[in-house]
């Protein structure tokens, strides 16, 4: 490297906000590397801007790389990559399909040189030889995404485990006793699940805290029995469950009633949180005054109101409530109704809806609904939207900011939109109100998760 204070190197007239900008216009790891080794000073300003903005390292081979927004690294550099920036690093996605043999290696690097500060691993889209996790002791988190290890040696007392997308039956299996004592686990498109395999899952994992349940087709109403039995203790549940389908009520209907199904679920005395927004069939009517009925403290629901009946109605039943997510589009008087009842609610979100994506509804309806939230939630402290193809001017945006100010923050995720709001306007007041302009591809929409 040139000596860092040598008067031939007329990189030394820059100061180090101007080296950090140059930093932020990189988003390829081999041209972050390579500026990074330039000098010894750029190399101190590369691992100050990479604490400060990064900590976080996506790794795909070449032929996988598409445009992003985020730094991709390769992992024919990763020794480079980790002796520089491993201290720093506190989260990896490893989507190295290249060559699988590499992964043994990667694993090797990680632990050298990530050892005290990686807390986030995920795993995508290859079977990794060998992952060797032991010397990872802050290591709380590991994800596999259509992803099954051969060889797996982890001896650390994890706190979340996320499984997804694993179609074949010998790869949906060896994650059952791998990972004892967990306090979080999600569970997503295991379509061979069986309910022997969940009940020997829960069986090892008594502590689990927070379950998210979803897309797991072969699993049957006496999974809920099972949950209750083993993690009784479960203060979140999310679930969109093949019992609660319209094909499953289609194909079995004299199986039991929703009252016997939901059964289970009030023995759950910590349960905090739930999200049934993917139970097609299920009678939302019936769900709340069960809760009412067994005097369950729901204090976080995410559901798909199926009419503007149980919005009005049901929901005010739950005195209880503080936070409440909406998956599908509500309107304005049902809404206005809920905010003045409901006067506990302190989080609401209007989120994204399938069903709703392609419907057209006034810009003015997307405004309108976070304008009457705002006037009626007296106690509201965060307010999310999504909102499709919406037109926002300066003075919507002040009416808006108006009425949340000191108060309550707005976050709105603009898909496909008109914002006719100046920079510097949107950059001194995104404390309170913060506009996202996102761009997603219609086939290709995903819910947002909290």
């Amino acid at each position: 490297m040139t000596a860092k204070n040598s008067p031939k190197n007329i990189l030394n007239s820059l100061n180090n906000d101007c080296i950090y900008d140059i930093f932020s216009k990189l988003t390829n790891g081999d041209d972050f590397l390579n500026l990074a080794q330039v000098c010894t000073r750029f190399q101190d300003c590369a691992k100050e801007f990479f604490r400060q903005h990064h900590r976080y390292v996506q790794m795909k081979a070449k032929k996988d790389h598409q445009p992003t927004n985020k730094t991709v690294w390769c992992p024919e550099r990763a020794e480079e990559m980790f002796r520089i920036f491993g201290h720093l690093i506190e989260s990896i996605n490893l989507w190295c399909t290249d060559d699988q043999s590499r992964s043994h290696q990667i694993f090797q690097l990680i632990a050298r040189f990530c050892d005290k500060s990686l807390k986030n691993i995920h795993i995508a889209h290859f079977d990794p030889l060998i992952i060797e996790c032991a010397q990872l002791p802050a290591l709380q988190e590991i994800s596999f995404f259509e992803a099954a290890p051969q060889n797996l040696t982890f001896n650390l007392p994890l706190k979340t485990v996320r499984i997804s997308c694993m179609r074949d039956k010998n790869t949906c299996t060896w994650f059952l006793r791998e990972f004892p004592g967990i306090e979080q686990a999600d569970l997503f498109l295991l379509p061979l699940l069986t309910d022997d395999m969940f009940t020997e899952f829960l069986s090892q994992n008594q502590k689990l805290t927070n379950l998210s349940v979803n897309h797991c087709s072969k699993l049957t109403p006496s999974m809920l029995k099972t949950l209750c039995r083993y993690v009784p203790n479960l203060e979140r549940l999310c679930f969109s469950l093949h019992i609660f389908s319209r094909k499953y009520a289609d194909e079995n209907p004299m199986v039991t009633t929703q009252e016997e199904l939901l059964a289970p679920l009030k023995d759950l005395r910590r349960l905090k949180e739930l999200n049934m927004q993917h139970c097609e069939t299920l009678s939302f009517e019936k769900l709340i005054k069960f809760f009412v009925k067994h005097d369950l403290s729901i204090e976080d629901l995410t559901f798909t109101p199926p009419s503007p009946y149980i919005v009005t109605e049901w929901i005010p039943t739950l005195t209880t409530l503080k936070h409440v997510t909406f998956t599908r589009n509500i309107d304005i008087e049902s809404l206005i109704s809920v905010m003045k009842t409901q006067t506990s609610l302190e989080t609401i979100y209007f989120d994204w809806d399938y069903h709703d994506q392609f419907k057209l509804v006034t810009s003015k309806y997307h405004m309108t609904k976070i304008i009457e939230t705002l006037t009626y939630g007296k106690n509201l402290k965060k307010l999310y939207s999504f909102a499709c193809r919406p037109y926002i001017n300066l003075n919507t945006f002040e009416t808006i900011l108006s009425l949340a100010k000191y108060r309550v923050h707005v976050e709105i995720d603009v898909y496909d939109g008109d914002v006719h709001v100046p920079k510097n306007i949107l950059e001194a007041n995104n404390k309170w109100v913060k506009l996202n302009e996102i761009y997603v591809p219609k086939r290709k929409l995903t819910l947002r998760l909290r």
